[in-house]
């Protein structure tokens, strides 16, 4: 189930917006433009014959004509390579983020959402009693969880002279441990010390913004002076679209905690679920149990990533299709033009192996001349792609390889056929052709 008022990141793609005016003028200027140049070209190429070549049977010649075919099919290759390789590249950063080590522990954390006054007056109670169900490792309440993104207040920390905006999220004493953060300086809030409502926590980044060498016993002003206690080692508390920035950690919620986190550890997970939700129904009466799993809630983080891999995914495999299918015409097209000459190299004692190569190899070249091409306008892309996210994987330079590689067998595998069963055809009948 998903979490009550959550607003799930799923990006939808909306080409037809207000502020979208550019692609609204583009696209049709582009549908046009691509209209005009599917029929001109087939209009003008027929106007153009000589009807005396035409009974003569010259109706295939020309040079000039040759060379646009070709230039059409390496735009073809050119835009296939271009989206295999944005593909390739996003679904690779999107692989990053999923396994990346956030800093704080993921799985086996069941969020269970405080919903009204009811139940956050009563939270101790409810926490106390899962504790104590046969499975649970450890509760903790809180404002928000890790990789949903804060919100942000403004403080006043030693040494600064006018407030800041700081993220903050409001924690228990049992936090730290049940998401297995680190404490790298000081000590974290203990039962122990009854002032540790007032203390403040706060996280490396905190430190280093602020030039705080050694942060315990500093001061943060904010309705009164707070003492820092602790530093908390550095976890992405949002997408990593974003750099780690500085979080204050407290224990006086402003409207009470929003949520509880149970760490389990059983093979009966929706025996345990029930359990729950059978104390939640002796505790409150005005609000419905509701659950979710931290490690589903934070790959739906990344559900638009996976959206537009998809759709990249899609495209690319669109194109490649009608590049191939450019590139059999073509190879059709030049294989009836040469049909004599093919027969004329099989009388000379010309294998169809030789045959085969050479056509392949002219027709090879185009596609690898399209791969080229593509490499520089696909790395300028895809690095401004890339330097959305604050961590982001490197270019990985086999991407470039494995799409040439892959373009260049599918044109082998549309033509070769084509070019084999040219070769293998008797050079009697070769030389009657016209």
């Amino acid at each position: 189930m998903l979490l009550p008022g959550k607003q799930i990141r799923q990006k939808i793609i909306n080409l037809y917006r207000a502020d979208h005016w550019y692609l609204l003028m583009a696209l049709p200027l582009v549908a046009l433009l691509v209209g005009f140049l599917s029929g001109s070209y087939p209009a003008f190429y027929l106007s153009s014959f000589n009807p005396l070549l035409i009974f003569k049977g010259h109706l295939y010649r020309g040079l000039g004509r040759q060379r646009l075919r070709n230039i059409l099919v390496l735009v073809q290759f050119l835009i296939s390579a271009m989206l295999i390789i944005s593909t390739l590249t996003i679904q690779k950063q999107l692989g990053f983020m999923v396994d990346k080590d956030l800093g704080f522990e993921k799985e086996n954390r069941l969020l269970v959402p405080l919903v009204g006054d009811e139940i956050k007056d009563h939270y101790e109670l409810l926490k106390e009693e899962i504790k104590n169900l046969p499975g649970t490792v450890s509760v903790s309440a809180s404002s928000n969880y890790p990789g949903h993104g804060l919100t942000s207040n403004g403080y006043l920390p030693e040494g600064v002279e006018d407030p800041v905006m700081i993220h903050v999220l409001d924690i228990d004493f049992d936090f730290p441990e049940t998401y297995g953060l680190t404490i790298v300086k000081g000590r974290r809030f203990s039962r122990e010390f009854p002032g540790d409502v007032d203390a403040y926590m706060v996280n490396e980044a905190f430190a280093e913004q602020f030039g705080w060498e050694d942060p315990i016993g500093k001061t943060v002003e904010r309705g009164g002076t707070h003492e820092v206690i602790g530093v908390v080692k550095n976890f992405h508390f949002a997408s990593l679209q974003y750099p780690i920035q500085p979080l204050i950690f407290t224990m006086r919620p402003y409207m009470g905690y929003d949520y509880l986190t149970v760490h389990y550890q059983t093979e009966d997970v929706q025996s345990l679920i029930r359990k729950i939700e059978a104390i939640w129904d002796q505790l409150v009466s005005a609000e419905n149990f509701q659950y979710g799993f931290l490690s589903d809630d934070l790959r739906q983080v990344y559900e638009g990533e996976k959206k537009m891999g998809h759709l990249l995914l899609a495209i690319s495999i669109i194109a490649i299709a009608i590049a191939c299918m450019g590139l059999f015409g073509m190879a059709s097209f030049t294989l009836r033009q040469r049909t004599r000459e093919i027969g004329i190299r099989k009388v000379m004692g010309a294998r169809s192996r030789i045959i085969v190569n050479q056509l392949l190899r002219e027709h090879s070249l185009w596609v690898l001349l399209a791969n080229i091409l593509a490499w520089p306008a696909s790395w300028f892309i895809i690095q401004k792609i890339l330097n959305y996210y604050s961590y982001r994987i490197e270019m990985p330079i086999w991407i470039f390889l494995l799409t040439t590689l892959g373009t260049l067998l599918l044109a082998w595998l549309t033509i070769g056929y084509q070019s084999l069963k040219a070769s293998e055809t008797n050079p009697a009948d070769s030389l009657r052709y016209e």
